[in-house]
Formats: C-alpha cells, sequence, structure tokens
C-alpha cells in the first residue's frame, strides 16, 4: 500500500445522508460533523475494506482510482491539526460541535505512519475540544494502544468520548471471506484495556455476521463494553440492502452454507433480547437509535461507575 502526503483544504464536514438522519434522531447530543484524516481507507485490503461502500464515493474516483485500487492508496492529510484548529475556532457554536471520525475511513489503522496524523489531530482537540464531543469509529484495536489512550484519557476531561469499536462477529474467521484486518481477540481486549482507563466503548455489530449470541452479549460485556448497536446491512448500508449484495457478501454467506436467517434484518428482533440480557450500561439499540448519539459527560461518569 503507497502512503501519500497532501495538504488538504477542508476538515471538518456536515453530516450528511444516513448520518445526518441518525443525529437528528439523536437530538442534541447527535452528531454534528464528520472528520477523516485520510482520502482512501489503510484496511481496504481486509474483510470490512471488500464490502465498504465507501470506494464507490465520489472522492475516491476524482483521485483517479478505480476500485480494485482501493486499499492500496491512501492519503494522508498532512495538515489536519492546523485545519481543525483553523475550522473548530471559526465554528460560531465551537460547543455545539460534535464530531464523528471517521465517516469514511479507519481513523487508527496498523501503520504508525498513518496512526500518527490521527494522533496529532486527538492532541489539537485537547487544546480545542468539540463541546458536544467526539465518536471514534474504528474497526481496529489500536485505540488500547499506550499513547492514544493517553489522549483519549486527556480528552475526555474535557469533552465526552466514546470509542465505537466494530466488531460483526465473535467467530475468528467466516467461511469464505479474507480476514479481518484485526483479530476478534484483539478488539475484545481492547474493550477491556479502553474500560479500566474509564474511556466509555461502543461495539458496533454492524452488519451482523454468524456468531454465537449468547457467547457473543457475555464476551462484550465481560470486557467491559459500554454500549452496543445491533445493525444489518439492510439498514445501515444506506441503500436498504443493495451496496452490500453488490459487494457480494450475502451471497458469499449463502454459498458457503450459512442459515438464511442472517441475510435479514428480523434477525435483530431476535438478538436483542439476548444482549440486553447482559444490562450494558449504555443500553442495547440500533444503528439509527445509537450510532450517532454522542453521551453526556455525566452519564458516562455514573455509568462507567456503576460497570
Amino acid at each position: 500500500m503507497r502512503l501519500v502526503e497532501i495538504d488538504a483544504k477542508n476538515l471538518l464536514n456536515p453530516v450528511s445522508g444516513c448520518l445526518a438522519e441518525w443525529s437528528q434522531n439523536a437530538g442534541s447530543r447527535g452528531v454534528t460533523h464528520t472528520l477523516n484524516p485520510f482520502i482512501g481507507c489503510p484496511i481496504g485490503w481486509s474483510q470490512c475494506g471488500r464490502a465498504c461502500y465507501a470506494q464507490h464515493f465520489l472522492v475516491w474516483k476524482k483521485k483517479g482510482h478505480s476500485l480494485s485500487e482501493w486499499g492500496r492508496f491512501v492519503y494522508l492529510k498532512r495538515n489536519a491539526p492546523e485545519l481543525y484548529f483553523k475550522e473548530i475556532r471559526t465554528r460560531s457554536g465551537q460547543n455545539a460541535v460534535g464530531i464523528f471520525m471517521s465517516s469514511v475511513t479507519e481513523p487508527l489503522p496498523p501503520h504508525p505512519r498513518a496512526r500518527a496524523v490521527t494522533k496529532a489531530v486527538l492532541e489539537a482537540m485537547v487544546a480545542n475540544p468539540p463541546g458536544r464531543g467526539l465518536i471514534i469509529q474504528t474497526h481496529t484495536s489500536y485505540a488500547a494502544s499506550p499513547d492514544i489512550v493517553n489522549v483519549l484519557k486527556e480528552l475526555s476531561q474535557k469533552t465526552s468520548v466514546l470509542v465505537s469499536i466494530s466488531i460483526e462477529t465473535n467467530r475468528e474467521h467466516i467461511r469464505g471471506m479474507i480476514k479481518p484486518c484485526c483479530s476478534i481477540r484483539k478488539r475484545l481486549n481492547a474493550f477491556k484495556v479502553l474500560s479500566s482507563n474509564n474511556i466509555a466503548t461502543q461495539a458496533s455489530i454492524s452488519p451482523i455476521m454468524p456468531c454465537t449470541p449468547e457467547a457473543f452479549a457475555r464476551q462484550l460485556r465481560e470486557n467491559g463494553c459500554w454500549r452496543v448497536i445491533l445493525d444489518h446491512w439492510e439498514i445501515g448500508d444506506g441503500s436498504k440492502g443493495q451496496r452490500t449484495e453488490s459487494t457480494g457478501v450475502p451471497n458469499c454467506l449463502q454459498r458457503n452454507g450459512y442459515d438464511r436467517q442472517w441475510f435479514s434484518a428480523a434477525i435483530l428482533d431476535d438478538l436483542q433480547p439476548i444482549f440486553e440480557a447482559q444490562r450494558f450500561p449504555g443500553g442495547v439499540g440500533r444503528k439509527e437509535s445509537f450510532f450517532a448519539l454522542i453521551p453526556n459527560r455525566a452519564c458516562l461518569s455514573r455509568c462507567s461507575s456503576s460497570a
């Protein structure tokens, strides 16, 4: 994979599409802006990257890339911290800004050079925190690395911070699919590390893949997960499942003998009571209700003390 440094023209963008709808559902605690430190995705070669619909977005095509090059090129916004300082200070309602990082790329990838850009942005947030808070959406365990944890601990003293980790199953491998960029074991451990440092976490089970639900729910709760989101590709991909169908994921599951119950969003009605039985402090909900909702600091403090 080739990492290319660029000077971006802007960093904070108003939420749009499904994220804007879900933010509206969250009311005064919804995210207001997205922040993507990269163009392209550093884990585009992995299981989630191959199924990711962001590769179809215009910004990728404007760089002159084909879909087959997703995951092979990543553009690092080297001036991201400076842009953050500039843009957050010019927001008339800085105290009402809530940031979602990231909507179309992995913000905490395995590559130290790329991850350093994200760390620098987080350090900029410590100096000028978004008043409403921050949701970090990641598919890896690197939010639990010591250097990132230290910055998140400092930031959480100033504003609400929620680390949302995508974890679609508790099985290390789904037949017929390439491996994820980060093992299930490492992601479960990340929940434990972050929780032990009083940093709230969310399990984004998005989209749900074949799993053992009772054991999955128990594993998340035992490792300190604060809140759970249940999602299915028929709901969460923004096209009623058409984008996911085009990636071939449902066909792959069918060819490899998985029960058709996993192919319908109706399965979430069966799974929700199983996860709710574990009494997650932040609750269990659907993507349209929780994904763009930033908990307030008082709630995080009360719930973390009772976890």
